[in-house]
């Protein structure tokens, strides 16, 4: 079974969080300016959006496992969406970033996401049960 690494060692995941970064640091500032909070450098916004598409990634890797055949669909309102197999089966992620702000005043990003397996609904739980047993 084959992950989502590319042949160059160089992962799908990393492009699509290359292309995320930018998104993410627009939205941070946006939730400050939003918030009233101090609005960030342009410095400091590249940064985050670069650290919260990163961790997004390494997450997502970690959440979904090796899946075979990943294609990735980023649409414009922000939603992301995979789609592959696994095991045989098939998997499909969707996923809504949302930028909170916590009690410190600090903007962050969440995801909410619904995971499908063979086209129903699975918790994460469930689905780590359904690939772990061997």
């Amino acid at each position: 079974m084959r992950s989502l690494s590319q042949p160059q060692g160089h992962t799908m995941l990393e492009d699509v969080a290359a292309r995320l970064a930018p998104r993410f640091a627009d939205e941070y500032i946006a939730a400050a300016r939003l918030k009233r909070l101090a609005p960030p450098s342009h410095a400091e916004a590249q940064a985050y959006g670069e650290r919260a598409a990163y961790a997004w990634a390494r997450k997502l890797d970690l959440k979904l496992g090796p899946i075979d055949g990943a294609t990735f669909v980023l649409g414009l309102d922000g939603h992301l969406i995979v789609i592959g197999a696994r095991a045989g089966r098939s998997v499909h992620l969707a996923q809504w970033p949302v930028v909170r702000v916590s009690p410190k005043g600090k903007p962050f990003h969440q995801f909410q996401s619904r995971l499908h397996v063979d086209g129903g609904f699975v918790s994460e739980a469930d689905y780590r049960k359904l690939f772990t047993q061997a």
